[in-house]
């Protein structure tokens, strides 16, 4: 878990963070947002390379207007706020990062 401030934390073994995550409601996306990639708010990396040898890395980056994974963008499903995926996404560095 990352801030863009550069503050994070290594969670090892969270379960209950993958499976909250694998209910967001979000579809993959054919639009090229027009945020900087660089310009998230949070940020997951899943499988550090830098803490875990020989597994994939997987970043999911949580900007202003969409979700970014690895290269893909995600939007959310039809009906979804995008406030409350980001809200999730604040409540989780909230735990983890104080």
């Amino acid at each position: 878990m990352e801030l863009p401030d550069g503050s994070g934390t290594y969670v090892a073994s969270e379960i209950a963070l993958l499976r909250s995550f694998a209910d967001l409601e979000i579809q993959p996306s054919p639009l090229e947002p027009a945020d900087n990639e660089g310009d998230w708010l949070y940020r997951i990396i899943f499988n550090p390379s830098e803490k875990v040898t020989g597994a994939e890395e997987i970043v999911v980056s949580f900007h202003k207007d969409y979700i970014q994974i690895n290269t893909e963008y995600y939007l959310p499903a039809d009906g979804v706020s995008y406030e409350s995926i980001l809200e999730w996404a604040e409540g989780i560095s909230e735990y983890f990062l104080k």
